[in-house]
């Protein structure tokens, strides 16, 4: 499979879902996080989902944590609704999304494939899947393993690579018609810009080896 490049994860995602209908799993983040982290970080713009409230035309948020849930939905937060993304057909949603984001989520799940059947009732002919996951093959992740420094999420229980993200989409009928490579988001401190300064344009040059998987998918029907 051919990779478009490396890119911004934030600024690709922003651009693909701006004045579109938007479904957001795992919209919450920051999994290994406390309420009170997870709070700040959505009031304060530091998770996608924030920026995705203001330029997206509908935004439905679906997430586990149901005491952040709680909270944010008294500051305002009143499109974010408690549910397990591997039990959709149990949620009380009923419409069809232009995009489904599914950020940074797949790894943790034990079901995924669950979760891919469970998103039919909400496509149409035109829905476009969003997936972001940290990529099996990126070199920073080697290189962190190889010195002894690597460090799993907690909750993470998978991991994949272009070619297996594929065979599970194809399995529930969905196929990739973009690949990508991906940094999080800009860098906030001077030691990241400068990391980011030599990285990117190596990246570019090499995006099979960037840190995380950007995959764009569209459903086949069978």
């Amino acid at each position: 499979m051919r990779f478009e490049g490396y890119i911004s994860r934030w600024n690709f995602i922003i651009e693909r879902c701006r004045e579109k209908s938007v479904l957001h799993l795992g919209c919450i983040g920051i999994t290994e996080g406390l309420t009170t982290e997870k709070i700040d970080a959505m009031r304060q713009g530091g998770v996608l989902h924030t920026h995705l409230k203001n330029l997206t035309s509908e935004l439905v948020g679906v997430d586990y944590d149901m005491n952040t849930i709680k909270e944010l939905n008294k500051l305002g937060f009143t499109e974010i609704v408690y549910g397990n993304v591997e039990n959709l057909d149990e949620m009380d949603i009923h419409k069809k999304f232009d995009i489904i984001l599914c950020g940074d989520l797949i790894e943790h799940l034990s079901h995924p494939g669950a979760m891919l059947d469970g998103l039919r009732p909400f496509l149409h002919c035109e829905t476009t899947l969003l997936i972001t996951t940290p990529n099996a093959f990126g070199l920073l992740h080697f290189l962190r393993y190889a010195c002894g420094r690597f460090r799993e999420g907690n909750d993470h229980v998978l991991s994949f690579s272009t070619f297996t993200l594929q065979h599970l989409l194809r399995r529930h009928g969905f196929d990739i018609f973009e690949v990508y490579t991906c940094y999080n988001r800009p860098p906030q401190r001077w030691l990241d810009c400068i990391c980011y300064t030599i990285g990117i344009p190596f990246f570019k040059l090499f995006p099979r080896f960037g840190g995380t998987l950007l995959a764009v998918a569209k459903f086949i029907p069978g």
